[in-house]
């Protein structure tokens, strides 16, 4: 038989990805090209930044067959004295709640979510959330119960715990008396340098979970800030260490729901465990999902999003983990 030459065949490999990145990169052009073209022809960027911003702050969720699903509050709505408030995290287009949003509904829960431009800084967004929980003070609300996914869990404790935000809050904003937080990387992530991936995951999911997406939706990412939450995010930034230096806030229960993806079977070499712990749920360490002072902090074996949201390919299997949770600690809450 006669044998192949490897190194006969390593300029055949060569030019085969050299065909293919030069495909993959007039394609990009290409599409990119007419994403500018499309977005020059039907509006500027002030408009593209008021149609952005229209999906910024609180939204009321309705049952299916309802559309939107999501809708604004009405001028002078009265609203229930007791809500659950959704605050999602970095980079997400808000699918993370469509299977904990009706799950909280046939519960007998009034649940609304509320957004923001993921991608500021952490600091900014909780601004924005204590601006959410005045409004919903004038609209009747009395009592909130916050579950928080991944960087939504800090962006509430910012906003609990900044002493220039507690001036009258209490007369003047929804009291929180329930964190939930779901994932959230206390301690920082060492993946939040990954912001271009993440980015890339939420603009494909907003662009393809739309019926009838506007060109501006392409640009969303350009009013979402400018990287600085990934900054906040990495372990031992000055945002962190002056978050983890303040004192609980008085009279909010919390819940930390910690993924991990691996779970070693007993015996397992310490390296082992060692590494499914840093490993986590994909995105956050065990460690760093744990709220130092945390009572109640409860583990699943899920990654960073399936512990509320089903995989891809995963319809007829069981329910994500945590939905079953999250229920049974609001169901805790002290009634208004």
């Amino acid at each position: 038989m006669k044998r192949r030459d490897p190194n006969h065949a390593q300029p055949r490999v060569m030019r085969k990805r050299v065909i293919l990145i030069s495909v993959m990169a007039l394609v990009g052009g290409a599409a990119l090209t007419l994403g500018v073209l499309t977005f020059t022809s039907r509006g500027d960027t002030d408009a593209a930044a008021q149609r952005v911003s229209q999906w910024h702050g609180l939204r009321v969720y309705r049952p299916e067959p309802a559309s939107p699903r999501w809708r604004r509050i009405e001028p002078g709505e009265d609203l229930a004295p007791r809500v659950v408030l959704l605050v999602h995290g970095l980079d997400e287009p808000g699918s993370i709640w469509d299977q904990l949003a009706p799950a909280l509904d046939d519960a007998g829960h009034a649940t609304l979510r509320f957004e923001y431009p993921n991608d500021q800084a952490i600091a900014d967004s909780a601004d924005l959330l204590d601006a959410a929980l005045r409004r919903l003070r004038a609209h009747g609300v009395e009592h909130v119960s916050v579950v928080a996914h991944s960087m939504g869990g800090l962006v509430t404790r910012d906003a609990l715990t900044r002493s220039s935000l507690l001036a009258n809050a209490q007369a003047e904003r929804a009291s929180v008396d329930r964190v939930i937080a779901i994932g959230t990387p206390h301690a920082g992530s060492p993946w939040a340098g990954m912001r271009w991936a993440s980015e890339l995951r939420e603009q494909a999911e907003r662009l393809l979970g739309e019926s009838h997406p506007e060109a501006e939706d392409l640009y969303r990412f350009s009013f979402d800030g400018s990287g600085e939450a990934g900054e906040d995010l990495r372990p031992g930034s000055a945002f962190l260490t002056d978050l983890n230096a303040r004192p609980a806030p008085e009279g909010v229960v919390f819940t930390c729901l910690v993924g991990q993806m691996i779970s070693p079977p007993e015996g397992s070499p310490a390296d082992l465990i060692n590494l499914a712990r840093s490993l986590g749920d994909g995105v956050v360490p065990v460690a760093s999902a744990q709220l130092e002072g945390c009572d109640d902090i409860v583990r699943l074996g899920a990654n960073h999003r399936a512990m509320i949201r089903s995989l891809p390919l995963s319809a007829g299997q069981t329910p994500p983990p945590g939905i079953e949770v999250v229920l049974d600690r609001l169901s805790k809450s002290n009634s208004p």
